[in-house]
């Protein structure tokens, strides 16, 4: 995520409507924040709507494990805010941006934050152009 200047403040931005998640039982994250890409604008869209998902790359579950077996080594591994570490086209960040404060406090600042339908796509698409570089 990174802050709006000023400068592109002069253009229309998207800002994705978000909200806080709250689990007190849990012993890890206690609270996160889910972005609402779907939600539905005053046009009867949503920003997911206007946005090409790309193919599914995704392999089935169900095989992935079943190939676990007859593998001597196997790699698995949780990437901490996958879907976030992807730069995304800066023509594009103006539709992906949010209010946020960290303290009530403090003022209202506009960011621009990565991680939509797309994300998926994005993500397996780029740790499959890492692991071919």
């Amino acid at each position: 995520m990174e802050k709006v200047s000023t400068q592109d403040e002069q253009q229309p931005l998207v800002f994705i409507p978000h909200h806080h998640v709250c689990r007190p039982s849990s012993t890890t994250t206690k609270l996160w924040v889910v972005f609402d890409g779907s939600s539905v604008m005053n046009t009867g869209q949503s920003l997911n709507d206007y946005l090409h998902k790309g193919q599914k790359l995704q392999r089935n579950i169900v095989s992935v494990i079943i190939n676990f077996q007859f593998s001597r080594f196997v790699f698995s591994a949780d990437i901490k805010q996958m879907f976030r570490q992807i730069l995304v086209h800066p023509v594009d960040r103006k539709y992906q941006c949010i209010l946020w404060r960290a303290d009530p406090s403090d003022p209202i600042q506009q960011y621009r934050h990565y991680g939509l339908v797309t994300s998926p796509y994005q993500a397996i698409r780029t740790l499959r152009q890492l692991a071919d570089d």
